[in-house]
């Protein structure tokens, strides 16, 4: 299992030099969701190579900036409750 946000580092690339035996045996299954992304200079990416792989599965796009406040929820009807409709 892979917990980390890659968007940011390491790469795909550099995970691997960590897995372990059985995981790198099934990486071939994990095609579906590799995408090649072009490295970034100053952002912590191998500056020495042109691309690198991350994985992207069922990716959640935020609806707000970084360090602002989420707005609030949209309001329910009165009758939108645990026991509306009965």
């Amino acid at each position: 299992m892979i917990d980390s946000d890659t968007h940011v580092n390491p790469s795909l690339d550099v995970l691997l030099r960590y897995a372990d035996k059985e995981f790198r045996d099934r990486f071939d299954e994990l095609a579906p969701y590799r995408r090649t992304v072009k490295t970034v200079m100053g952002r912590g990416d191998a500056e020495d190579v042109g691309e690198s792989s991350i994985l992207s599965i069922k990716p959640v796009r935020l609806q707000r900036a970084a360090g602002s406040r989420p707005s609030p929820a949209p309001e329910q009807g009165a009758d939108r409750g645990f026991l509306s409709g009965r």
